[in-house]
């Protein structure tokens, strides 16, 4: 917005720069009248205190709950609580107990057993396949030979091998049916032998004749050179003809290139006229469309401007004081020139040269022109107003509502509106890692929330891809804490009554110690508990036998934690020797270890 009023400067008498005249008077009364225009215009589309107070006046972001809490200009809050604090941030991988460590916003940690997921299977060979295993664990099937019967054979295989058997018997047939073909053809051959012998015949009798008609011929060629001899005499006249007609088509086509040049040389004159004519025309009146510009660059032009200020220079204007607009004299009992300052608002009739329906704030000068009408000295005030989103304008004290600018009024609906951002957001399963997101601070626009929160959603979509879509609402209550504790209690159930106690140690005095066992080949898991004084179960962890057989260093172990993680006086840590030996760490505040076989 540009200043409405610069500075006069007035001077002190005795000096005559800054004279109390029209022209400066004028200008204040300009200045004036503007700065009123923009009060009123703040005072009609200023928000009211009760519009304001539902405004927002913060938004705070709980990182370790996930609560949004959002805080009026009124004080009241909305809460949105995100449930953030139950998504996982991170994982870890344990090798010793074999577990995987989700680590969730709020701090706290879910363990998932890798042995819990692992399914044992049994592969039986059959009279058509085998099944062998190699040094490295993998499972091959081969087809035992000569195992395949019509029955395994892929329905539309069977039915090509069918049809080949069709064609190579069809095939067999034609062969013997060619064989007899080739027989009657070597007949045709010795029949085809005896006509020729007789078209030989036929041949020499056409050569006598031929000769009789050479003889024919050259007396005929006699004939044609007398011909072309009268042909040639008639070529020569013809000639002499075309010569004849081509000099004179020669003579015409000069005569017409005369005439053309003529022509043109007459038509150029003319379209000179005519441009001349159309220029005079532009910068006399205008309105040819031959000039840029014309309609403001011609004699008329010029001479209405001049017109205009020498009528405007014959006289000023007399002021006569302050009335009201009802008080104000009829047109016809003033002079040209005088004006008078209206002190209140009114509106415009047919005696002012704008027209009638005009409305003029108060204080407003006014004055007599010379062609007997009112005009306002100020200049012509705004004639109506309309919003953006009206279709036509309106005029008096117009109040602009949000529908008539487009805007969406205070508590409006923005379900259509569109939020212009950066999103970070992608498909289903095409997020391939975790990217950190700043906290969301007051003051932030639209644009960068939106982008935060976009943010977010990418990262839910790699939790969401990392947890799988297999159905697990039926396993435990359906969470994935949930399922895993369900699955580990029926893996439990499932070796109740199935296994060998191989050590029971009370030594727990956190030092290795080596023990003699069964031979753990003939168990698939071994499973190791720490007890209480009443030997009932406190915690326990399970381990596949060829799993087991890697933990054979002091660094690579098998063990379990029966309070406090990674505290050493809570643990029991189990290690391979051989198939028949173990060795055993259990911390000094446990009662009981246990490591069993099992089937």
């Amino acid at each position: 917005m540009n200043k409405a009023h610069i500075d006069i400067n007035w001077e002190n008498y005795p000096s005559d720069e800054t004279p109390i005249n029209k022209r400066n008077l004028n200008k204040m009364d300009g200045s004036i009248d503007i700065i009123d225009d923009r009060v009123i215009t703040l005072d009609t589309t200023k928000a009211t205190k009760a519009e304001v107070a539902t405004l927002v006046a913060d938004v705070t972001f709980e990182e370790s709950t996930g609560i949004i809490t959002i805080t009026k200009k009124n004080g009241s809050k909305i809460t949105i609580d995100t449930q953030m604090e139950k998504i996982a941030i991170n994982f870890d991988y344990n090798p010793t107990t074999q577990q995987i460590i989700l680590t969730l916003i709020d701090g706290t940690k879910q363990y998932i057993d890798l042995s819990a997921l692992i399914t044992q299977y049994e592969f039986l060979n059959s009279d058509t396949v085998a099944f062998y295993i190699d040094k490295d664990g993998k499972v091959s099937a081969i087809v035992k030979e000569g195992s395949i019967e019509e029955k395994h054979l892929e329905p539309n295989y069977l039915a090509k091998i069918k049809v080949e058997v069709a064609k190579a018997e069809s095939s067999q047939q034609a062969a013997a049916m060619s064989e007899i073909n080739a027989k009657a053809s070597e007949n045709a051959a010795k029949a085809s032998e005896t006509a020729a012998k007789k078209s030989e015949d036929n041949a020499k009798a056409s050569e006598t004749a031929a000769a009789k008609s050479a003889t024919a011929a050259a007396a005929s060629e006699s004939n044609a050179k007398v011909s072309e001899t009268s042909a040639s005499e008639s070529s020569a006249t013809a000639t002499e003809k075309a010569s004849s007609a081509s000099q004179s088509a020669d003579t015409a086509a000069e005569k017409a290139d005369i005439a053309t040049q003529k022509a043109a040389e007459i038509i150029g004159k003319a379209e000179s006229a005519e441009e001349s004519a159309t220029k005079a025309q532009s910068y006399a009146v205008g309105g040819t469309g031959s000039r840029e510009g014309e309609d403001s660059d011609n004699a008329k032009y010029y001479y209405q401007q001049a017109k205009d200020i020498s009528e405007g220079l014959k006289g000023g204007l007399q002021p006569h004081g302050t009335v009201a607009f009802a008080d104000l004299p009829a047109l016809a009992d003033v002079n040209a020139g005088w004006m008078y300052n209206i002190s209140d608002e009114f509106t415009t009739t047919d005696d002012f040269k704008e027209g009638a329906g005009s409305t003029v704030p108060a204080g407003a000068n006014i004055y007599k022109t010379s062609d007997e009408k009112w005009d306002v000295l100020a200049g012509t005030p705004v004639t109506g107003v309309k919003g953006v989103k009206e279709k036509s304008y309106r005029r008096g004290n117009v109040v602009l509502t949000a529908e008539n600018v487009g805007a969406v009024a205070t508590g409006g609906d923005t379900a259509e509106n569109t939020a212009t951002f950066t999103s970070s957001d992608v498909a289903d399963g095409s997020v391939s890692a975790w990217t950190s997101v700043p906290k969301l601070s007051s003051g932030e626009k639209h644009s960068s929330i939106f982008a935060k929160v976009s943010q977010m959603f990418k990262n839910v979509r790699y939790l969401y891809k990392m947890l799988g879509t297999t159905d697990i609402s039926k396993i435990g209550n359906g969470t994935c804490t949930g399922a895993i504790s369900s699955l580990n209690s029926s893996l439990g159930n499932s070796f109740k009554g199935k296994y060998d106690v191989l050590v029971s140690s009370l030594s727990n005095n956190a030092t290795w110690t080596q023990y003699q066992i069964a031979d753990v080949t003939k168990y698939k898991f071994l499973q190791l508990q720490v007890r209480d004084g009443n030997y009932s179960e406190i915690a326990s962890n399970i381990i596949a036998y060829d799993f087991f057989k890697d933990c054979n260093t002091y660094q690579r172990t098998f063990g379990v934690w029966a309070n406090a993680w990674e505290n050493f006086e809570y643990c029991v840590l189990c290690r391979y020797v051989d198939n028949t030996h173990v060795g055993l760490y259990v911390g000094t505040r446990l009662t009981q270890a246990v490591l069993s076989g099992l089937y």
